[in-house]
């Protein structure tokens, strides 16, 4: 009777003890499983923020190449440079090529005229000088002269070699292609409308042409380096 009295004894206080534990301590399966719900929580959060941070600054970061993805670069450091005096900035050609500047023109005060707005030079890519690249710097805000007559095909977006962005919308027009090129003050698309000069470019040239010179007009327009003030 005392032995079985001890063992019930025993059984109780096994029981008492379990139970104790269990309400003093959560099982061990929850406290992990909680831990890594809020784990994964934050991490999912980190990296919405991350993905809304890549969306939102990819436009303005990322170059965005179609029509000159395949080209190859080019050394240019034997080509000629051009500098534009007027609405500061410098390019780079191949010697072989012809230029012609527009030259810049002060109107006489007096009769009420004012000064030529744009002032630039064109590099011709064929003898008969129809196909060509024209960099300009204005004293206004530049105006896409396509923009409004002809259905646009692509816009792009490339880095210059000093690391500003610039933006390529380009037209067809029968055989031609049509390129309207904007350079922009910084690294994004933001241009300030504080400037007092601003830098564009156009493209007028057959496509064989263009198809036949793109490597070379790539680096061309890359080496359009406007000197903002």
């Amino acid at each position: 009777m005392s032995k079985q009295v001890c063992v019930l004894g025993l059984l109780i206080c096994i029981f008492l003890l379990s139970v104790s534990c269990n309400s003093t301590h959560p099982p061990i399966s929850q406290d992990i499983s909680s831990n890594e719900a809020s784990q994964i929580s934050n991490e999912d959060k980190s990296s919405d923020v991350k993905s809304e941070t890549n969306a939102s600054s990819q436009y303005l970061i990322k170059e965005e190449l179609i029509l000159f993805q395949d080209v190859k670069p080019l050394d240019i450091s034997k080509w000629k440079e051009y500098k534009n005096k007027i609405y500061p900035f410098t390019l780079k050609y191949p010697s072989q090529y012809q230029i012609l500047e527009e030259k810049y023109r002060i109107e006489d005060q007096s009769k009420g005229r004012e000064r030529d707005p744009d002032n630039g030079v064109h590099i011709f890519f064929s003898s008969n000088k129809q196909d060509f690249i024209y960099v300009k710097g204005n004293i206004s805000t530049p105006q896409n002269p396509y923009d409004d007559t002809y259905k646009q095909e692509g816009k792009e977006l490339f880095r210059t070699n000093n690391g500003n962005l610039a933006e390529f919308v380009y037209y067809y027009d029968g055989n031609k292609i049509l390129a309207y090129i904007e350079y922009f003050k910084d690294k994004d698309l933001h241009n300030s409308p504080n400037r007092s000069t601003h830098h564009d470019a156009r493209i007028e040239m057959s496509k064989d042409c263009f198809n036949n010179k793109k490597d070379v007009i790539f680096a061309l327009l890359k080496s359009v380096t406007p000197i903002i003030d």
